[in-house]
């Protein structure tokens, strides 16, 4: 059964990510941090706001994944409004009340603020004996616990609501006086409250906010106020702007924005503004265009990511491996595929990656590990296609593996010939990229000298160490040397159920190939492969070996790539470095070898 690549969504979406947030943890001092700041406030901030900034140097850095993870470790004492740049027009305190109203209905089985103050309201009522019943305690018991169904207005079955609704204009003024002793607000605040919130509980609330008129910024300030003291006792507002991608260059409404921030800042509203924005956004819309005094004040506390470090990539890989039901050797070989230490070795004035290159390197790295899984199952599959067939459309695992280490440009040069001698010869090579490595221009240059001299080019051990390196630096393969007699070996490629077996002595030394065969035949895999090599000057394989064996006739222009490239990985100091430079270079070869396993 194929399973979907666990990292190819590398952008985090909140509302369906939760096992991922759940289970990872990438910046756990920052995440402390926030969680330590956010949850203060209400304690020992009473009536004041506080702005928190979350910055990084691009997308991709963990922003929307930390703040999520730490709201989610505070859900119980906080109400969280998102700002939506795209749905804002004026940057308003009157469209941040009409926020804040639409979130007291987001559906939910277990709490509904509103209809708790209903209740509270109704009960009152109840001991004054302005609402007549039964069993005073037993009514406004009943209430306190049921009143998301008891208090449902939508809900013609409902005795209590169907009541509350044809005795409403009744109701009202002892309403008013219920929330004005609850409260302490004012009747203008009270009469405002209970008629918009009915309404609401009535018809959609986006209908009966769209028909409000918009209340002045003093009025509206009221109005939030309000709110706080009504709904936010217990608790602090969260004011989230993220995902503001839409208003780069617009210093206008960056303006706008920073204004409204500090409005809020500034009044006797207990929130914690959180602020997450990329470099270079701050820089086109906010640095240089917004008074310094809104600047620093945006600015004074800032979580800065920078980039998750070694153990953080590791531990969000494993868990999207684990997540995916996958086990954990699984996640290693992704480790070790990727080369992530390495990715860490960095210049201290650069930035860690970002979490979004981790995973996107992880993604082609599952991806390339799929591939070749698929490859090697056919290979070893003998229904699937001739050992032999020259045409067959199979892609190498390693020719793919090895592309995808270097993506180049398409821009091409002519490639060095070594003197003039050779300077007719036709060269059977296609040409490099102006862009491509040092080591891939002296790759060219070795092997067209190679080529070009009239020696015989073939070099067992050229072949066996680029065997080797292949096999080494292959996620899905496992390498080892087989020892066949006291003098000679062999080198074997173990992937999944498969072996395959490489054997490097000339075709007359048969007892070598019997051996190899019968340590094929031995072999621990479901299936077992021989692969030999011959080239024009070599002699042919006896018929009795030849029938057991996929035999690889290598030409003059392949035996000068393996020679070019065992030349200049000898003399490199980083020899996998140099290796993946030029694999690409040997695409060939990796083919031949493919469809002859």
């Amino acid at each position: 059964m194929k399973i979907n690549n666990p990292f190819e969504d590398s952008i985090f979406q909140p509302q369906e990510d939760h096992k991922r947030l759940n289970e990872c943890v990438l910046y756990p001092g920052h995440l402390e941090k926030l969680n330590r700041l956010i949850t203060s406030e209400k304690s020992k901030i009473r009536n004041h706001g506080k702005t928190l900034m979350v910055s990084s140097p691009e997308a991709g850095h963990g922003k929307s994944h930390l703040i999520a993870k730490a709201l989610t470790d505070t859900a119980s004492r906080n109400l969280i409004l998102e700002f939506q740049i795209n749905k804002i027009e004026h940057f308003s305190l009157d469209e941040l009340l009409r926020l804040a109203i639409q979130s007291l209905y987001k559906k939910t089985s277990t709490n509904s603020p509103v209809r708790n103050l209903f209740a509270s309201l109704i009960c009152d009522l109840i001991k004054k004996g302005i609402v007549p019943v039964a069993n005073i305690s037993s009514a406004t018991e009943a209430l306190k616990r049921h009143n998301i169904r008891m208090l449902d207005f939508k809900d013609e079955k409902s005795l209590i609501a169907k009541w509350f609704k044809g005795n409403i204009n009744a109701l009202f003024p002892h309403l008013i006086e219920s929330m004005i002793n609850l409260t302490g607000l004012s009747k203008e605040s009270c009469d405002f409250w209970i008629k918009t919130l009915y309404e609401c509980e009535l018809e959609k609330p986006e209908s009966v906010l769209k028909n409000i008129i918009p209340l002045q910024e003093k009025e509206a300030l009221y109005r939030l106020e309000d709110f706080d003291a009504i709904f936010l006792r217990d608790q602090s507002l969260i004011l989230i702007f993220d995902h503001m991608d839409s208003l780069f260059g617009d210093q206008q409404k960056g303006l706008k924005v920073a204004q409204l921030i500090s409005k809020i800042d500034n009044s006797q509203l207990s929130t914690v503004t959180i602020f997450a924005i990329n470099d270079d956004l701050w820089h086109s819309c906010f640095k240089e265009s917004i008074p310094s005094a809104l600047r620093d004040r945006i600015n004074e506390t800032n979580l800065r990511l920078n980039g998750i470090n070694l153990e953080s990539a590791r531990n969000l890989i494993r868990t999207r491996i684990n997540l995916s039901g996958q086990d954990s050797a699984t996640a290693e070989a992704i480790i070790r595929g990727i080369n992530l230490e390495k990715t860490f070795y960095f210049d201290p004035n650069e930035v860690s990656p970002s979490i979004r290159s981790v995973l996107r390197a992880a993604s082609s790295q599952w991806q390339e590990m799929e591939n070749q899984r698929e490859q090697l199952h056919e290979s070893s599959n003998p229904s699937k296609a001739s050992l032999l067939n020259d045409d067959s459309s199979t892609i190498s695992s390693i020719t793919e593996m090895m592309k995808s280490v270097n993506k180049r440009s398409q821009l091409r040069i002519e490639p060095n010939t070594p003197d003039k001698a050779s300077e007719n010869l036709e060269l059977p090579f296609e040409n490099i990229e102006h862009s491509a490595p040092d080591s891939v221009k002296d790759f060219v240059q070795h092997r067209n000298e190679l080529y070009s001299s009239g020696q015989s080019l073939f070099d067992i051990e050229a072949l066996r160490y680029t065997l080797e390196i292949a096999g080494k630096r292959s996620p899905i393969i496992e390498y080892k040397e087989l020892k066949i007699d006291q003098i000679t070996s062999a080198t074997s490629w173990l992937s999944y159920d498969t072996e395959f077996i490489f054997g490097f002595e000339p075709p007359e030394q048969i007892d070598y190939w019997k051996r190899v065969i019968r340590n094929s035949e031995k072999s621990k895999a479901k299936k077992s492969k021989i692969i030999a090599f011959a080239y024009p000057e070599s002699k042919s394989f006896n018929d009795s070996i030849k029938d057991k064996i996929n035999v690889i006739d290598l030409s003059r222009a392949e035996l000068a790539s393996l020679a070019a490239g065992n030349t200049v990985i000898q003399e490199s100091d980083n020899e996998g470095k140099i290796f993946s430079e030029i694999a690409p270079e040997l695409d060939s070869i990796w083919k031949r070898i493919t469809r002859s396993a």
